[in-house]
């Protein structure tokens, strides 16, 4: 039986789909957050939707702390590369 993470999605707009490669600031710290998440059984994923002009963040993990944390700094990374416009449609799921 597989165990139930508690998991936080988060949608940034973006103006235009660069390759995540390179947006150096933000594969560092998407790097960063792997690391840590993966020692508490967790993971994450980051893409552009297919139809949206949005990145999609998808963080899941045994602490929500953890996983807001680093949800807000990847976020901030976003938003701050060129006044990209941050989505509100955030949410925390726990089991």
């Amino acid at each position: 039986m597989l165990d139930t993470l508690p998991a936080h999605v988060a949608n940034v707009k973006v103006r235009e789909k660069k390759p995540f490669e390179q947006l150096d600031s933000v594969t560092k710290l998407v790097s960063e957050a792997e690391t840590e998440l993966k020692k508490q059984g967790g993971r994450l994923l980051l893409r552009y939707s297919g139809t949206r002009p949005k990145a999609r963040l998808l963080l899941e993990g045994r602490d929500a702390r953890v996983l807001e944390k680093w949800s807000q700094k990847i976020s901030a990374r976003f938003r701050n590369r060129s006044e990209r416009s941050w989505s509100s449609s955030v949410s925390l799921f726990e089991p």
